[in-house]
């Protein structure tokens, strides 16, 4: 929705989000990017990087069903990269 608000409307899926968005080292990101996780080009779940290692994203794993702020260890789901979206 904050995107929306600026004018851009981001797809709905990760893979066509990772899609719209330009890579970036994680050496990079800053808060409000995205980490996608899964083979490249082919995402399957995304997550906002926080900075310090956290992200926020809505997790389905057994015993947690919500969106959580925590650590990018806790997250099994590998090869991730990190994107940024841009308002254009």
């Amino acid at each position: 929705m904050a995107y929306r608000r600026l004018g851009r409307l981001v797809p709905r899926d990760a893979d066509q989000q990772e899609a719209a968005a330009t890579a970036i080292g994680e050496s990079e990101a800053q808060p409000g990017d995205l980490v996608c996780f899964g083979e490249p080009g082919q995402a399957h779940h995304i997550g906002f990087w926080l900075g310090e290692g956290r992200i926020l994203h809505a997790s389905g794993r057994e015993g947690v069903d919500a969106v959580v702020e925590e650590p990018l260890a806790n997250v099994e789901a590998r090869p991730i990269r990190f994107v940024r979206l841009t308002i254009r």
